[in-house]
């Protein structure tokens, strides 16, 4: 399989933004050359033929900062146009509080300012913001069904991990808005996260060391960040090239540089020469697609089932440090995560469905006790036809799902399940040499065996 790699670029173009939720979201501004850093970065992208996706707030929904003209050229050149629920300002007759009110305004203003609008972003979304979006018209409103910026995986922000939410697009429960949409309800809600991270990084120790494809964030020294610009695009581009390797596993992959005009010109960075060196390594992707949101919320919600699997096996793209090999797996139900110098086993395993719905909350998930649960024997026989591979597991509770990863499998990216025991639900081929097994496991010793062809 060869699917589809998506090159996409989000600017959050506001001069105060809220940092989470406006219920409880800090209010921060700078006081940049608006106008200015958005010519440069569409200059940037125009450039690199790169589509942009531009995030407004009140400022430009009211046109503050005389910018409308801009976003009205851009969005007919095939640019996207997100909006955001959190208000800057206190406008007279809207509780700021209240997200159906707050959505009714901004669509009001959008239409007076003539930009259309495709999605909306918020750094948290929660469920009585979905349960007030399906109070909307849905044609007027399809919009609102177009959600972006759910998972902003960053402590003192949300204080989640990346296992808070799907790493790539997702269908979001209305009453559990972190949790894929089970099979019993309608995908109406497409989220797609902001921001590409690196999986090894995350497995091995999580924030600070997971740094992002934005320059602010892979420039952070305070955070664990590089020291200087070449190193941080050095890294960057290792992890767009890793990313996209993704390909061979999933019919889609997304990847997203994010960089803020309001950061464009502040903190010291060289920006202009990140994002030159990260829309120019896009050209080095085979058979890229570089796009907006707009054509990706529609091409996700023409293809792609809500309980698609995905799976992503990454290298690490640190050169500081260890070479190591993880794997993030997840479906509707549950999201599975592996580190090869960990052992066979789950370093993280999370069931999307355990945190209690419909309590407004964006507490992470909680996390699955695998204690207990061991590798026996692992024998692998490669024959003419095909790799023979049984695993001895004890266990000291059942499961009806668990993951397990074999790295010494080394079976090609083409491989497919001949056959196996009843207790492997799915065999799924990774890179790099290794297989990921979904099983039912009993209290006590375990048999999986499969021939793979």
């Amino acid at each position: 399989m060869q699917g589809d790699v998506f090159f996409t670029y989000t600017c959050p173009v506001s001069r105060k933004t809220y940092a989470g939720h406006p219920r409880n979201g800090y209010l921060y501004a700078h006081e940049n050359d608006i106008e200015e850093a958005v010519n440069i970065i569409h200059g940037l992208a125009r450039k690199h033929g790169q589509p942009v996706t531009w995030v407004i707030n009140d400022q430009e929904y009211t046109n503050q900062e005389g910018l409308a003209y801009y976003f009205k050229t851009f969005q007919s050149e095939g640019d996207t146009i997100l909006v955001t629920m959190e208000l800057t300002t206190s406008p007279s007759g809207v509780d700021k509080y209240d997200t159906k009110a707050v959505l009714e305004w901004v669509n009001a203003r959008c239409k007076e300012a003539g930009l259309r609008i495709d999605g909306l972003w918020s750094l948290k979304f929660l469920e009585s913001d979905l349960a007030a979006m399906q109070q909307l018209d849905s044609d007027e409103f399809a919009w609102t069904r177009n959600l972006a910026g759910s998972c902003w995986h960053q402590q003192g922000i949300d204080d989640s991990t990346w296992c808070g939410c799907p790493f790539n697009p997702y269908y979001a429960s209305a009453h559990n808005v972190r949790m894929p949409a089970q099979d019993d309800e309608p995908a109406d809600f497409l989220v797609l996260e902001w921001l590409s991270r690196d999986i090894t990084a995350i497995l091995k120790g999580g924030f600070p060391a997971t740094f992002s494809l934005d320059p602010a964030d892979t420039n952070r020294k305070d955070q664990g960040g590089f020291g200087n610009e070449p190193d941080a695009l050095k890294y960057s581009i290792a992890l767009i090239m890793e990313l996209a390797r993704q390909r061979a596993l999933n019919p889609r992959t997304v990847i997203n540089v994010n960089e803020e005009a309001r950061h464009f010109q502040s903190e010291g960075h060289d920006k202009v020469m990140m994002l030159d060196g990260m829309f120019g390594c896009a050209s080095q992707i085979e058979n890229v697609k570089r796009v907006g949101y707009r054509d990706i919320y529609r091409i996700f919600r023409e293809s792609q089932a809500p309980d698609d699997e995905r799976m992503y096996v990454c290298r690490s793209v640190d050169w500081r440090a260890p070479e190591d090999l993880s794997v993030l797996y997840e479906d509707s139900h549950g999201q599975m995560g592996f580190l090869k110098s960990h052992g066979a086993l789950p370093v993280e395993f999370y069931n999307y469905a355990a945190r209690h719905p419909g309590n407004d909350s964006n507490d992470s998930y909680p996390q699955e006790d695998l204690t207990g649960v061991r590798v026996v024997s692992e024998n692998v026989k490669k024959k003419s036809d095909g790799i023979d591979v049984q695993i001895q597991i004890e266990s000291d509770r059942a499961f009806d799902d668990i993951g397990i990863v074999s790295w010494d499998v080394d079976a090609k990216d083409s491989v497919h399940l001949a056959a196996a025991s009843a207790n492997v639900k799915a065999v799924k081929a990774g890179l790099d040499g290794c297989v990921f097994i979904k099983a039912r496991l009993i209290a006590g010793r375990n048999q999986l065996q499969m021939e793979l062809a």
